[in-house]
């Protein structure tokens, strides 16, 4: 198996990477005994590191390769995004610093810091949303959730910021004028709060928007918020986030919540929506589930 890990370029890149090429090194015998190979790749843009995998795929079609993604949740979706559809292609994922991921919320029992663990894990094959022409491994959201999704992913969010980050959502996205229809079936009215459309359990900035959702099931879980007070606005956000909304007597009539194959979004004024955290504007999104597209290398457990 050949590796290749990517990293993001930061403040300080050369940092990061003699960081990971030290942590190479003190495995460096683990992955000669096992007749393995690794390159380090630095991505120079956004973007970029999705690309790097799909130019890499099409140049070396028989090669199996498992690709490293090293950072947060939007590096984490650029790998994902480059391996589906390419046989024999895999990736895994390896937190380096601060940047978080909420993917790995999908496995509580797993260390995904430990390059060792890593390395002697096991393949799973996990859904992934297709949106449009984009891809996303974890959550999607419109409305209320966008918001604070768009501003966590513009900068890292102090306790500070993540206040202003509600207070911008509630200012700016409490009613909009969104249609929703999943399978078929059309959610909610004219006006909603907010729409989550999950793989994973948990959004990037922490909020437990599925707590039911399974990565490998072939279906999406679907969280469709109807309009509501600020008061009770108030009451469900720290519920929402803790991922205890579902079978609230409070705030059931308020949800809508069901399992889908495919997600039609359309709206007459110019939206947005996050994929893993990347914005994509628009006023018709086609999202639908691929099952089991991504082969993934889970670390192995310190159970075993």
């Amino acid at each position: 198996m050949h590796f290749i890990f990517i990293i993001k370029e930061n403040d300080a890149p050369f940092a990061v990477r003699k960081g990971l090429e030290q942590r190479l090194h003190e495995f460096d015998s683990l992955l000669r005994q096992r007749g393995d190979s690794y390159d380090i790749y630095s991505v120079e843009g956004e973007g970029d590191g999705a690309r790097y995998a799909r130019i890499y795929n099409d140049l070396h079609p028989n090669e199996k390769v498992c690709f490293v993604a090293c950072g947060g949740e939007t590096m984490v979706n650029e790998v994902a995004s480059g391996i589906v559809g390419f046989d024999g292609k895999s990736m895994a994922i390896l937190s380096l610093d601060e940047d978080v991921c909420g993917f790995t919320a999908c496995y509580p029992q797993l260390d995904f810091t430990n390059l060792g663990a890593i390395l002697q894990g096991s393949f799973h094959n996990v859904d992934i949303i297709k949106v449009n022409d984009s891809y996303s491994l974890n959550v999607c959201s419109i409305g209320f959730d966008a918001t604070i999704s768009k501003r966590f992913h513009l900068q890292k969010l102090t306790q500070k910021h993540r206040r202003l980050a509600m207070w911008e959502a509630v200012a700016f996205s409490r009613f909009n004028r969104v249609n929703v229809v999943a399978d078929g079936f059309k959610l909610g009215r004219k006006r909603m709060l907010s729409c989550t459309i999950a793989n994973g359990c948990c959004e990037n900035h922490g909020a437990k928007c599925a707590p039911q959702a399974h990565n490998d099931d072939g279906l999406m879980e679907v969280c469709y918020v109807k309009p509501m007070s600020l008061l009770r606005l108030l009451y469900a956000f720290p519920r929402y986030f803790k991922g205890e909304h579902l079978g609230n007597r409070h705030l059931s009539r308020f949800l809508i919540c069901r399992q889908a194959k495919k997600v039609v979004i359309e709206s007459k004024d110019l939206i947005e929506i996050t994929v893993d955290g990347e914005i994509l504007p628009g006023v018709h999104f086609e999202v639908e589930m691929l099952p089991r597209a991504v082969q993934l290398l889970l670390p192995q457990s310190s159970d075993l």
